[in-house]
């Protein structure tokens, strides 16, 4: 069994590399976005937006109700030898479960699906940043050309 005191350094240490992590695909939406061709600078804000859209479905998927499940057991030419079924309630463990609605659990969704967009909105915000500063490049470049002449 574990200590207290190794559940937080592991658990600090999984902060640190998780924010490390974070920090460094910043760096990287940075580079991506002062290419260039303005696609590689859109990579990462869509697919953090696809993440966080499969992570607000799972949420909301996994806090559906109770429902039957069915287990058919075959015979060796195919046919059906033993049919079971159980009813199935995601909330049912050690005492009642929360009664969940469909408001619920969409609101629920819905909070995890902006939640989970906060990295889109930072890179999103990243990308928005870089192309303005390559635009106005551009542009200086093209008024120095047309001074020039």
């Amino acid at each position: 069994m574990e200590s207290a005191t190794s559940t937080q350094i592991s658990g600090l240490l999984a902060l640190l590399l998780y924010i490390a992590l974070f920090a460094g695909t910043i760096v990287l939406q940075v580079y991506l976005s002062r290419r260039e061709s303005r696609w590689p600078g859109l990579v990462l804000p869509i697919l953090s937006f696809v993440l966080s859209l499969t992570t607000a479905l799972a949420l909301t998927l996994s806090t559906a109700g109770p429902g039957t499940l069915t287990v058919e057991e075959y015979g060796p030419d195919g046919t059906v030898i033993n049919t079971q079924t159980t009813e199935v309630d995601p909330w049912s463990g050690p005492g009642p479960g929360p009664e969940r609605n469909v408001g619920e659990t969409l609101i629920g969704g819905g909070i995890a699906f902006l939640v989970a967009n906060i990295p889109t909105l930072i890179y999103t915000a990243i990308y928005c940043g870089e192309r303005e500063k390559f635009r106005r490049r551009e542009q200086m470049k093209k008024m120095n050309i047309q001074d020039l002449e």
